[in-house]
């Protein structure tokens, strides 16, 4: 876990800790009952939360960066496709326009 890790944030992973939800949904739920402060989790998914609920929002810069997957049925006639056009993309570097 990334804040484990780093020396800086070794009290923040103990907290954390204390406080470990398995799901989006329950950590929301958490925050809206007053049982949580806060929570860090995929940004796309907290701001959709935070768009559904006037009560919720999103604060900070985005850390941590991750990649997304994407999922298919085995031998799909789409894979090659995708794949080569996620290839396409990195390359250009349009993801991070």
């Amino acid at each position: 876990m990334f804040f484990r890790r780093k020396t800086e944030w070794a009290n923040m992973y103990r907290v954390m800790e204390a406080h470990d939800y398995r799901t989006v949904d329950e950590a929301v739920q958490a925050v809206r009952d007053g049982r949580l402060q806060a929570f860090i989790w995929e940004s796309s998914r907290l701001e959709y939360e935070a768009s559904m609920d006037c009560n919720l929002v999103t604060v900070g810069e985005l850390f941590g960066r991750s990649g997304y997957g994407i999922g298919l049925k085995k031998e799909s006639p789409w894979s090659e496709k995708i794949t080569l056009d996620i290839l396409d993309l990195h390359e250009s570097k349009a993801p991070q326009q």
